[in-house]
């Protein structure tokens, strides 16, 4: 019996402390708004009227500044890290991103440009990987030392065209080609020497055939290929010479 009156007890005081840290709001610092409000989940202050919105961080450094209109993200929207700099900025029409966006590293360094239009849209991508959908045009990731990442092309939220990857010393990593979304054509894939490791060609985002490479002499000579219908494996031609 004292083994549950115990416990019982643990539990109310722990349910206590939880509903007193619900309950605490922190000092305001100088440099937000009298009207913010403090969100405890997040631990931010937020303030928001029919023209903008501004959250600062508990601390009261500036966490996000947004125009808006008719309870809309519209105009320049613009985030930030814990130490001040930015971490994305670009501009919403009506809701919708729209334009180029830039994503920083934070070191102030570009991370990521990114182009959008309102339409055309997916808006399935937003509820499956957390993507607006609305992605439009080209892009350009950065590596941490200033180095092209990966670049490519967006339509309506799927990689669309062609798409390029470097390793960090900049040599050439992949390229694949896409209708839509879909792979299609030849993608080829390197070292980090950029020496072709393997071939691989779509059709309508099915694998139908892939021609892996071993090098002789820095030579490249062919490993085996590889052919598949339905993306399923029919057949392997070996090479040993």
């Amino acid at each position: 019996m004292n083994y549950f009156i115990k416990y019982f007890l643990l539990l109310v005081l722990l349910i206590y402390f939880i509903n007193c840290e619900r309950l605490y709001v922190p000092p305001r610092p100088d440099s937000v708004f009298k009207e913010a409000s403090y969100n405890h989940r997040f631990r931010q202050w937020r303030y928001e009227d029919n023209q903008k919105e501004i959250i600062w961080f508990e601390d009261g450094k500036l966490f996000r500044e947004a125009k808006k209109e008719n309870q809309l993200y519209h105009g320049v929207y613009i985030q930030y890290f814990r130490n001040g700099s930015i971490s994305q900025k670009g501009n919403y029409d009506q809701g919708y991103r729209v334009g180029e966006w830039v994503y920083y590293f934070p070191n102030g360094k570009i991370y990521l440009t990114l182009h959008y239009l309102k339409f055309p849209i997916d808006k399935n991508k937003f509820v499956l990987n957390g993507e607006f959908g609305n992605e439009n045009g080209p892009y350009i990731r950065y590596y941490d030392n200033g180095q092209v990442e990966e670049m490519g092309t967006y339509y309506a939220g799927s990689f669309h065209q062609k798409r390029i990857r470097f390793y960090k010393n900049g040599k050439k990593q992949f390229e694949i080609f896409y209708n839509q979304g879909k792979k299609n054509g030849t993608a080829k894939f390197y070292d980090s020497e950029e020496r072709l490791l393997r071939e691989e060609y779509y059709q309508n985002d099915l694998l139908e055939k892939l021609i892996s490479y071993r090098f002789v002499n820095n030579q490249p000579i062919i490993n085996f290929i590889s052919f598949y219908k339905d993306n399923q494996l029919i057949n392997i031609d070996f090479r040993n010479e």
